[in-house]
């Protein structure tokens, strides 16, 4: 997910954005390892939503704070 976030934003042009794929990386990686275990590998298994409820939210909170960084 993180290598489709960075991907995206190359696509379309975006620039400064080094702490929103970093920290979005991390609570990715962090969220998702965790709850890996808890899917028992079953078809169309979903990560919970609080967990990607919180990704969109940390992501909203850190768009702003990318600029600091230009």
């Amino acid at each position: 997910m993180p290598l489709l976030l960075w991907a995206g934003m190359r696509i379309l042009r975006e620039r400064d954005n080094y702490l929103l794929i970093i920290v979005g990386s991390l609570l990715w990686l962090l969220g998702a390892g965790y709850n890996l275990n808890h899917l028992k590998y079953t078809p169309g298994a979903h990560l919970p939503v609080p967990l990607l409820a919180g990704m969109v939210a940390a992501g909203a909170l850190l768009a702003p704070a990318s600029r600091l960084f230009r």
